[in-house]
């Protein structure tokens, strides 16, 4: 357990510092994170689609058509796209430098950030709606990503909103 989960009412400024140390620490690129908290997701990742070889393409249309699904995985993108090669995660890494699960997994919490900003739903609601079955999953993701949990985040992009 983290120490800002042991503080009962953490102050706006602890949890904004420690969600904003993100672009710092964060294995997300510092420029796709300030898209994701001024304007929601980018639709454009750092390399462009028509860089990619069809292969690469293949696995990210497959992607996105089924981010939400808690089944996804390299394995089952693997048989979705029907390759039989084993490299396809390392062929995805040399050509978009991200790793395959990286890539699923900040795909999915961008989705999740803009719920939390936006909805009234549950952090259990989000991390279901974006694909993951556990939430202790989703909260280790987005911790190791955000560098905070998902609740303070959503306290700290409230606070930024109503100041």
């Amino acid at each position: 357990m983290s120490s800002m989960n042991a503080v009962s009412a953490p102050s706006d400024h602890s949890v904004a510092h420690s969600c904003v140390a993100v672009s710092k620490h964060s294995r997300l690129p510092p420029d796709d994170v300030s898209g994701i908290l001024k304007t929601g997701p980018s639709s454009r990742p750092a390399w462009r689609h028509a860089e990619l070889s069809v292969r690469v393409k293949e696995v990210v249309e497959c992607i996105h058509h089924n981010l939400f699904d808690p089944q996804l995985s390299v394995k089952s993108l693997k048989t979705k796209c029907k390759i039989r090669d084993n490299n396809v995660s390392c062929q995805f890494k040399c050509e978009t430098g991200i790793y395959l699960h990286s890539y699923i997994a900040m795909r999915r919490l961008e989705t999740a950030v803009i719920l939390l900003h936006d909805s009234h739903l549950s952090i259990a609601e989000v991390a279901d709606r974006v694909g993951y079955r556990h939430l202790q999953t989703f909260y280790r993701v987005f911790r190791r990503y955000f560098r905070c949990n998902p609740g303070s985040f959503r306290s700290m992009i409230s606070h930024d909103i109503s100041v």
